[in-house]
């Protein structure tokens, strides 16, 4: 084709591009904008072989969806029972997740390959949960279902990504070496699921596989055990519209109680310089009696150090009583059972502006509010030289009054101090620490220090007054426990008979409460986990039912009372009965 002028092949190039750009526009494909997000998982379409197959004699498995996938680490995730001798070939492509490789298969075997949440949708990731597929070698599969739930035997909070195992051979040394029959994995939500399993009697075993190999063999990893019974049931023949019987699961229980493994060998965790005259050690366990800290040669500052204990007993603060306090510390540390640690330390901590240059330090008091119950305390920022019995002087004002109190080393830190007369409730006072009161173990003196703060009364706190009714075994120990809506627990435990009257949680802040009940079978005043060996199971943990509202008593009518009921662990009947002081 001939173009006869210019201005005419210039217009012709234009049309052409601009059908062109048109013509690309219409073709190119777009995701669709606006409609409701896809939240569905993938789900199943086909297979082959196909779901349940029996005689499988190949080594390939195609599972086909409903739309695109992708796996979701699932070498790690999927659990085949009875597991594998070799490990198979796992992967997708578009909308199938392919398992190849299967040549370790046992003839007349119902497989079950447990995917768990792996597989996930490859646009939006959303996860299909407990998927699994099944095909038998032989020319016939198992059918049966069992599910259930873990939870921590203490906490009672649901346990995840835990093994169970089922055996239908109890003996323990069989268990620690052979795996088992089947085996699943517990969800976030601490449930778990076995399908296509046999029917038969089984010990059910939760555990933590630190050594990945399937057994419960180490003393460090965690379990749960109990029994089920997997039967199937003829339907009713009134019922029945065929031949076939109805799978179901008969089972002892519905749920796992974990014990989580305690380490039961003693190390040093951490030994650190806080300051200049303070060595903090950090043991796995609480230290005994027997614990000695002894510094070796030549750094010999043994009657120059004072040791103080937590209340656990697993952190152990050294300090110096020398005016230079530690620069090297080479030291030993040693407890029953023939534990031993070295302590080898050189002080990098650099020496404050104010201590080196003004000798001086500051006394500190966290409290603007101190509780009516309570005694007045400040703190050093380092040990002071005076001894438990001395202490020292200062002034407390209120109003027009002024009295003279003394300040005394508290028995479980040194650096703490504690006011020796008891403040009125419902009063504003101001400490006053004159300057030069007292020097500390360098020998610099205190500046002056004041500090305005109100105590509050008895109307700002209410209590729970709990009475416990058991109509089977009165003489049942019963350890109460109270926490926090933050599981913090509040105050000490209460170890009563389950029939001995009211006990009291009191001086309790305003909010919300849950109250604990650890039945104590052994009366050793303790909770004490299960024991595989002897199949003792743990003693049962209940929390009452109901989050508890405390409010402050001044908020209340005088004498008000707030009960609630609840039936826990079938036998016993707790009254809780939440009183609110008033003066």
């Amino acid at each position: 084709m001939k173009i006869k002028n210019f201005g005419a092949f210039v217009l012709y190039s234009l049309c052409l591009t601009a059908f062109g750009f048109a013509f690309v526009s219409c073709a190119r494909i777009v995701t669709p904008k606006g409609g409701e997000k896809d939240v569905q998982p993938p789900s199943f379409v086909s297979s082959s072989p196909e779901r349940n197959a029996i005689n499988f004699k190949g080594n390939r498995i195609e599972i086909n969806f409903d739309e695109y996938i992708a796996l979701d680490n699932a070498t790690d995730k999927l659990i085949v029972s009875p597991p594998l001798k070799n490990k198979p070939v796992i992967g997708s492509k578009l909308k199938t997740l392919y398992i190849k490789d299967l040549d370790s298969l046992a003839e007349n075997t119902t497989y079950i390959f447990d995917f768990g949440d792996a597989v996930i949708d490859f646009t939006e990731g959303n996860r299909l949960n407990h998927f699994s597929f099944a095909f038998s070698t032989g020319n016939h599969i198992d059918t049966l279902n069992y599910e259930g739930i873990i939870y921590n035997a203490y906490t009672l909070k649901p346990e995840q990504a835990k093994y169970v195992a089922l055996y239908s051979d109890t003996n323990r040394q069989y268990i620690k070496e052979k795996l088992p029959d089947y085996i699943t994995k517990s969800d976030s939500s601490g449930r778990f699921y076995f399908q296509n399993i046999k029917e038969g009697d089984y010990l059910v075993l939760a555990f933590d596989d630190q050594n990945r190999n399937m057994l419960y063999d180490l003393n460090t990893e965690g379990f749960g055990t109990s029994t089920c019974k997997i039967r199937t049931a003829k339907v009713d023949s009134l019922k029945k519209t065929d031949n076939k019987t109805k799978n179901i699961k008969q089972t002892d229980v519905d749920s796992l109680l974990f014990n989580t493994a305690e380490d039961t060998i003693q190390k040093l965790m951490s030994a650190k310089l806080i300051n200049n005259y303070e060595l903090q050690i950090v043991t796995a366990l609480p230290v005994t009696e027997n614990f000695e800290f002894a510094f070796r040669k030549p750094y010999e500052y043994d009657t120059n150090v004072t040791i103080t204990l937590n209340k656990h007993r697993d952190t152990v603060t050294v300090f110096s009583l020398n005016k230079e306090g530690f620069s090297t510390i080479k030291a030993e540390i040693n407890d029953i059972n023939g534990w031993s640690e070295k302590i080898d330390l050189s002080s990098n901590i650099k020496k404050k502006n104010d201590a080196t240059t003004t000798g001086i330090f500051r006394f500190s008091t966290k409290e603007d509010t101190l509780a009516y119950f309570k005694r007045l305390q400040t703190t050093s920022p380092y040990l002071l030289n005076i001894s438990q019995s001395e202490g020292f002087t200062a002034k407390i004002i209120s109003g027009n009054d002024t009295m003279s109190v003394k300040f005394h080393l508290d028995n479980n830190n040194p650096k703490v101090l504690s006011c020796d007369k008891e403040l009125s409730s419902e009063k504003e006072y101001t400490l006053l620490i004159d300057s030069n009161s007292v020097t500390d173990i360098r020998g610099f003196s205190n500046e002056k220090f004041s500090k305005t703060f109100v105590v509050d009364s008895p109307d700002d706190y209410g209590s729970f007054v709990i009475t416990l009714k058991d109509s089977s075994n009165s003489d049942m120990s019963v350890i109460l426990s109270l926490f926090d809506l933050k599981n913090n627990q509040i105050g000490d435990n209460i170890i009563t008979k389950s029939n001995s009257g009211n006990q009291i949680f009191s001086d309790l802040k305003e909010g919300k409460y849950r109250l604990r009940l650890i039945f104590d079978s052994n009366g050793n005043g303790k909770w004490d986990k299960g024991d595989f060996e002897t199949m003792r199971k743990p003693e049962k943990v209940a929390f009452f039912d109901k989050i508890m509202s405390v409010r402050k008593a001044g908020r209340q009518l005088k004498n008000g009372i707030q009960q609630y009921r609840t039936i826990t662990n079938h036998r016993y009947k707790i009254l809780v009965y939440c009183y609110f002081l008033t003066v």
